[in-house]
């Protein structure tokens, strides 16, 4: 997958069942993260089978290496899936370099 968005020039736009992602314990929203911070935070989390972080470490190195701009946002909410598409303002979190 990674490997198309990346010879497509494009971005990753990740469905998930939440808005945007949160620091532990919903203390706080992140709207915006770098890739380093986001795998950082990944990489703290203790990996097991059913995880409950928006991408495990896996994506978030790969993420992190070949620097694909990447948005998480709820896949149930049709339009802002069209206001991420079109540039507009969304509600959700982007990885980004």
């Amino acid at each position: 997958m990674a490997t198309l968005v990346i010879s497509l020039g494009g971005s990753l736009i990740v469905p998930k069942e939440i808005d945007t992602v949160f620091l532990k314990n919903f203390s706080a929203i992140i709207k915006k993260i770098s890739f380093k911070n986001f795998k950082k935070i990944a990489d703290k989390i203790k990996y097991s089978a059913g995880q409950h972080f928006v991408l495990d470490q896996v994506a978030a190195g790969i993420l992190s290496k070949v620097k694909i701009k990447t948005f998480i946002i709820n896949g149930r909410n049709i339009k802002n899936f069209m206001n991420v598409l079109k540039g507009k303002v969304f509600i959700g979190t982007m990885i980004y370099d």
